[in-house]
């Protein structure tokens, strides 16, 4: 019999971000934020190009992942995050009151890319700050 393996990798941009808390039963840090993860364009029939709905999915950091996410998190900045599945996480919707599902990421580690441009002529480079956290 084969082992799994569950670890995912996304890029996206941040949403809301909530602030840190602490668990009831063990008083571990917590922080969750959406981040909205924008398929590539594709193809209609036409050949027009096509932008696609971003999937939102919820990132749940823990400990010194939560505290480092609290200090660099805001809504719009480009993060890189790796983690692992977890199961679904189903709410009600308060718009069309509909029960939803949405994908859930516990991160195991934080790459926030900023893209800095010196002029029009230069080309940007990326600065980024990464955080990796066994949580």
């Amino acid at each position: 019999m084969c082992n799994s393996t569950n670890l995912v990798v996304l890029s996206g941009y941040v949403g809301n971000v909530s602030e840190v808390r602490q668990t009831k039963t063990s008083g571990k840090d917590v922080l969750d934020f959406s981040l909205a993860v924008q398929p590539k364009p594709r193809r209609d029939k036409d050949g027009n190009w096509i932008d696609q709905e971003p999937l939102w999915v919820k990132v749940v950091c823990w400990n010194g992942t939560a505290e480092y996410a609290e200090e660099r998190a805001e809504s719009g900045k480009f993060v890189e995050v790796t983690g692992v599945l977890t199961h679904p996480e189903e709410y009600k919707s308060k718009k069309d009151k509909k029960h939803h599902a949405r994908t859930v990421i516990h991160a195991q580690s934080l790459n926030f890319i900023d893209v800095v441009r010196k002029s029009a002529e230069d080309e940007g480079y990326e600065e980024s700050t990464v955080y990796d956290d066994d949580f």
